[in-house]
């Protein structure tokens, strides 16, 4: 069974005019576990990897959405050994994310190894986006 695990919170937003807010909050992440750009021997993970993260957030009193992160599917490759999805929307003040990384395979060899860095660096980058809320 899925872990689960469900939290929620209030902010004392002050004054700020803007408000910038990263959706993934620690959840993300946050650097790519491929740092090199070179690999000479092949990735082994310990298990594949199905994290699927779920937000609903209600735009903060007094403020309005000025700017959303841009959703995105991508596949890991065209053999679909994974894939990774990021899907934000807003209705009636209400944002919804669901953003998920499936990595189906555990054991990808050196020739492999730039495109799955290069897809982890697209999930970083993408987990570090933040929505921007402006005063009314």
């Amino acid at each position: 069974e899925p872990l689960a695990i469900h939290y929620s919170f209030k902010m004392d937003l002050g004054e700020t005019d803007i408000l910038y807010f990263n959706p993934m909050m620690n959840e993300g992440l946050k650097e790519n576990p491929f740092k090199s750009l070179r690999r000479f021997y092949p990735v082994e993970m310990n298990y594949a990897i199905d994290q699927t993260y779920l937000l609903r957030l209600e735009t903060p009193a007094g403020y309005v959405i000025d700017e959303l992160p841009k959703q995105l599917t991508v596949k890991l490759n065209a053999a679909g050994d994974g894939f990774f999805e990021y899907r934000l929307s807003e209705s009636k003040g209400t944002i919804s994310l669901r953003s998920r990384l499936k990595i189906n395979r555990t054991f990808y060899s050196p020739e492999e190894y730039d495109y799955l860095r290069e897809f982890f660096n697209l999930v970083v980058k993408k987990h570090a986006e933040q929505i921007v809320f402006k005063k009314k």
